[in-house]
């Protein structure tokens, strides 16, 4: 999550990955910017974020294996819209 497409009215957002059950690290882009850390819980990757601007964002999530494999998706585009 967010789900392609979709207008989040908040300026507080989780990001929801999932990921193989082996992955060792995984980690968030928004608009290309720098890797961010998610956390394991729940069996999925969570990131928090917070105070972005309305506007239109591509997300963009990676894995990384034990082994130091790297899989990323592809961008997800999702909007900030006023509450």
């Amino acid at each position: 999550f967010p789900e392609e497409g979709e207008k989040i009215n908040s300026n507080v957002y989780t990001f929801r990955v999932g990921a193989a059950s082996q992955t060792a690290l995984v980690e968030v882009s928004v608009d290309g910017g720098p890797w961010e850390r998610c956390r394991l819980a729940a069996g999925y990757w969570w990131f928090d974020w917070v105070s972005f601007e309305i506007r239109e964002y591509a997300l963009t999530a990676r894995a990384t294996s034990p082994n130091g494999t790297v899989t990323a998706s592809k961008p997800r585009r999702f909007k900030r819209v006023a509450a």
